[in-house]
């Protein structure tokens, strides 16, 4: 991404990550639910993170603007999953579960993309099929094992299968 340190890169560099923090912003809020100042927290955190990782690999770090959008948000989620697990030790955090991103009363479900991921859902086998109804339904892990009457290591996988099978099935890299 970076090819030295000149200005014009730099600029790109710092326009990249506003989207990307823009991004972080809305993750925190729409699928966390948490407020501003922890998203804030948060962001601040995954710099830090990715200049950390920039000393210790800037070509790896720098090579891919794609790849910078996809370890953020991974590092993001895994440290609002964090959040949110401290926030309802403590007892300030009223969801039970994350706001759910998609499901199946929505009306974005009509258009062609969204059947084309009905298509695919519909297509997995049966059990991975009931876990990700759930999973989109906004279901947390420990419901959906209840529901099926499976563990919750059994949800977990069939979801992570589940998944796989998804993006094969879309067209999408792993």
């Amino acid at each position: 991404m970076l090819r030295n340190n000149d200005t014009e890169d730099v600029r790109l560099f710092e326009s990249f990550w506003h989207e990307v923090t823009q991004m972080l912003l809305r993750i925190g809020r729409n699928k966390f639910g948490l407020q501003d100042h922890d998203i804030e927290d948060l962001v601040q955190d995954v710099a830090t993170a990715f200049l950390q990782r920039v000393r210790t690999t800037p070509s790896e770090a720098l090579a891919n603007p794609y790849d910078l959008y996809r370890w953020s948000s991974a590092v993001f989620t895994n440290r609002c999953i964090d959040r949110v697990r401290k926030l309802r030790t403590a007892g300030r955090h009223k969801l039970d579960v994350a706001k759910p991103i998609l499901t199946f009363d929505d009306t974005a479900l009509e258009h062609d993309i969204s059947n084309d991921l009905i298509d695919a859902i519909e297509s997995l086998p049966r059990r991975q099929r009931e876990v990700m109804k759930g999973f989109l339904k906004g279901q947390c892990t420990s419901d959906t094992a209840a529901e099926l009457g499976i563990s919750e290591a059994s949800v977990r996988s069939l979801k992570r299968y589940g998944t796989m099978l998804l993006r094969e099935r879309l067209g999408r890299d792993p």
